[in-house]
């Protein structure tokens, strides 16, 4: 489908790359470059976007990655939804100089390549995912949301001990991708992305990072269509997404018959983050709402995003700590906002 979409689908031959590269320009074809930075993140993905001229209608893209050396989830996440947006906008895109980048191979690993069906060769044996990172799954309209929220809490290790974590974790998961494709305009096949990695912290600490990105149309546009709601800008549509009962899809029904989507996702991750002393990011239209420390910012960014990012960042000693205290022993279930 990504051919028909004009996705250019170069294999893992650097001089084709280069040659079909000079071949396009020779013919005149107008291609906006972008550059990735040498650390991906999604706020430094935003920073090349905003620096960018303006993008003239139709016009195809060159992403070069030559000075790439280091990627975080919601870089790629994000850069996935980007692409995904400019291939369903009718762009052709030209992947510039990727086996080149020091993180090709893991670009590899975490399937970035193969959902865009190039590069798809690969020289290494993969894995286990479990206890260690969630490769990129895209999130469309009839996705198994279910087995894509447990890939993202298994990322998690610790064993038995902290399943009961993992699981409260799972659920939220599950009922936030599935309000991306409930409100985020899915349905028109604009697609999400999530993904997860554990890093090395410190001694005896691992670092779990979860991103979730979508090219949808937003959280202020989603709460919008809700007459109850005074929605004057992106950082009140922030504020709103995260309290309960507000983002839930009315008819909704999960494999159960039981209500999907019941306005407690984002809500959730948040209480979470809090017990663990973890960070969430929350990104939609020119709104960041950040909880850091035990403390909650909501501020304007210095560039859009038009559809939803989340980050989720915690880290193994944190969860202990929610094993501990936050969970009552005699029920092992979570204790959210008490």
């Amino acid at each position: 489908r990504f051919l028909s979409m004009g996705l250019f689908p170069w294999k893992d031959n650097r001089i084709n790359d280069l040659k079909i590269f000079r071949n396009l320009h020779s013919t005149n074809i107008d291609m906006l470059e972008i550059r990735l930075p040498r650390q991906l993140d999604f706020s430094s993905l935003m920073r090349v976007m905003a620096s960018m001229h303006s993008m003239t209608q139709g016009q195809d893209i060159v992403v070069n990655f030559r000075e790439l050396k280091f990627v975080r989830p919601a870089g790629i996440a994000s850069l996935a939804a980007l692409m995904d947006s400019w291939l369903r906008d009718g762009r052709r895109i030209l992947i510039q100089d990727a086996p080149k980048c020091m993180p090709f191979s893991y670009l590899q690993r975490m399937n970035f390549f193969n959902l865009f069906k190039v590069y798809e060769d690969e020289d290494f044996k993969r894995h286990t995912e479990k206890g260690r990172f969630a490769s990129m799954k895209e999130i469309v309209l009839g996705s198994d949301t279910k087995r894509i929220s447990t890939g993202l809490a298994n990322s998690i290790c610790g064993g038995e001990r902290f399943q009961q974590a993992r699981s409260d974790l799972d659920n939220c998961l599950y009922e936030s991708i599935n309000n991306i494709i409930d409100h985020s305009g899915i349905r028109d096949e604009r697609c999400g992305f999530a993904v997860a990695q554990s890093y090395r912290y410190s001694p005896g600490d691992r670092e779990y990072v979860i991103s979730i990105a979508d090219s949808g149309r937003g959280i202020r546009e989603s709460l919008s269509e809700n007459s109850r709601l005074n929605i004057p800008d992106d950082k009140e549509a922030l504020r709103l997404a995260v309290m309960p009962g507000v983002t839930g899809a009315i008819g909704k029904k999960n494999e159960y018959g039981d209500p999907r989507n019941v306005g407690q996702g984002l809500h959730q991750i948040d209480m979470i983050t809090q017990s663990v002393g973890g960070i969430f990011s929350l990104h939609s239209g020119n709104a960041l709402r950040l909880r850091r420390a035990g403390k909650v910012d909501i501020r304007p960014m210095q560039f859009s995003w038009h559809g939803t990012v989340i980050i989720v960042t915690i880290h193994y000693s944190g969860i202990r700590k929610y094993n501990d205290t936050v969970l009552k022993p005699q029920q092992r279930r979570i204790r959210l906002g008490q």
